[in-house]
């Protein structure tokens, strides 16, 4: 006969959030709800040091695009990332390029030191059901380093990331912007401040042989090499 945990003299069983954090990609956990907030626009949990740090850089809600209302607007603002617009990025910053770089490395190295690159894609993830196969983490952590270098050598230029995506499914739309997305997770803030345009020249492919994601070729370059194959990608490509 099966005892409920009360007559066990146990705590209740806590059920776990089904729900990530959609600018860390964490999980939330019941324990640490004190820790979290409802963001007023879509009434999305998240971690409250995640909220700050968004209404801190951005006029808009990083998941349903409405305006921040606890942002406070100042002339260093950084455009918000948006799917049916360009992603060209209007600098303001005038402390100097030097210094934007300086900043860009830094928190290039704080995701290394919270091994960001072990928690961008994994089961439970925001993007697993979209993108349910796992992708090797060396991926981010090379595009991390790419990222620093090319800071160095082509600082106020464009960026362009080139590369070929073997995916064990149709590379529709929706997937190839999970994909987009994975990288924009990798991708400080700070780096909006540094490159003048931010957009991607990946090639898809499908591979029924496939079991994960692989991304070859990686590479980040100062100009686009041709033009967008995926027009419909318009605002990332």
């Amino acid at each position: 006969m099966r005892r409920s945990r009360r007559l066990q003299g146990l705590a209740p069983e806590e059920k776990a959030i089904e729900q990530v954090c959609f600018i860390c990609q964490l999980c939330i956990h019941v324990n640490h709800l004190g820790r979290c907030v409802s963001t007023p626009c879509c009434h999305v949990l998240m971690h409250r040091s995640c909220y700050n740090n968004m209404v801190e850089r951005l006029p808009t809600c990083g998941n349903c695009r409405g305006p921040n209302v606890d942002h406070v607007p100042d002339e260093t603002d950084t455009i918000v990332l948006e799917t049916d617009e360009e992603l060209d990025v209007e600098n303001h910053d005038e402390e100097g390029i030097d210094a934007r770089v300086a900043r860009l490395h830094s928190q290039l190295n704080e995701y290394r030191q919270e091994y960001r690159h072990l928690n961008t894609h994994y089961e439970g993830s925001l993007l697993w059901r979209t993108l349910p196969y796992p992708i090797d983490t060396f991926t981010w952590t090379l595009y991390n380093s790419l990222l620093g270098s090319f800071a160095f050598r082509f600082a106020d230029q464009p960026m362009y990331i080139h590369g070929m995506v073997e995916l064990p499914i149709e590379p529709t739309r929706t997937v190839r912007i999970a994909v987009y997305r994975l990288f924009f997770y990798n991708t400080p803030y700070e780096a909006l401040d540094v490159f003048n345009t931010f957009r991607f020249r990946l090639m898809f492919f499908h591979r029924s042989e496939r079991t994960n994601i692989a991304i070859r070729w990686l590479e980040l370059l100062p100009h686009a090499g041709s033009p967008s194959l995926y027009p419909d990608d318009f605002g990332w490509t």
